[in-house]
């Protein structure tokens, strides 16, 4: 009896440890390598970070940067939206006790990597063009974020 009772006892702490332990097993999306990849072509073909463009027409590698960025920035949506939903949800479990050791270190990891992305893109935009983090990316970026959310209430 007392080994079936410790068999059962370990089996519901294996459950409770393990639980929700992949929720923020976040990873960066395909978009990320692929505006590396693009990079690295207009870097080989002559592109120089942080030049602004020439004139009122930006060169094919101004372009496709941006293009490339701008997928980024789409892709990145659905992260950036998961951790900003399980944010407070999260907080208030970790200060009340009531989520593992586990889930909460989960949760920092996945937290600080969709930061340090958005720090990125931001950083990225401003190389392909002085103050684009400041201005036409972000507000482009918010506008796909509240896109975003409305479709996922409808």
């Amino acid at each position: 009896m007392r080994l079936r009772k410790r068999k059962k006892s370990d089996d519901d702490d294996d459950f409770f440890s393990n639980l929700d332990g992949d929720k923020f097993n976040l990873k960066l999306p395909a978009a990320v390598d692929e505006y590396y990849d693009v990079k690295a072509k207009c870097e080989s073909n002559g592109w120089e970070p942080g030049q602004p463009s020439e004139g009122s027409d930006p060169s094919p590698h101004h372009k496709a940067l941006a293009q490339a960025l701008m997928k980024r920035c789409i892709a990145d949506i659905p992260i950036v939206s998961h951790i900003q939903r399980e944010s407070a949800g999260m907080n208030k479990l970790y200060s009340q006790s009531m989520c593992s050791v586990k889930q909460w270190k989960s949760y920092q990891a996945a937290e600080a990597m969709v930061s340090a992305e958005v720090e990125e893109v931001r950083a990225e935009a401003d190389e392909i063009e002085p103050g684009w983090s400041q201005v036409s990316l972000l507000f482009i970026y918010n506008l796909l974020m509240d896109k975003h959310m409305m479709c996922t209430k409808n």
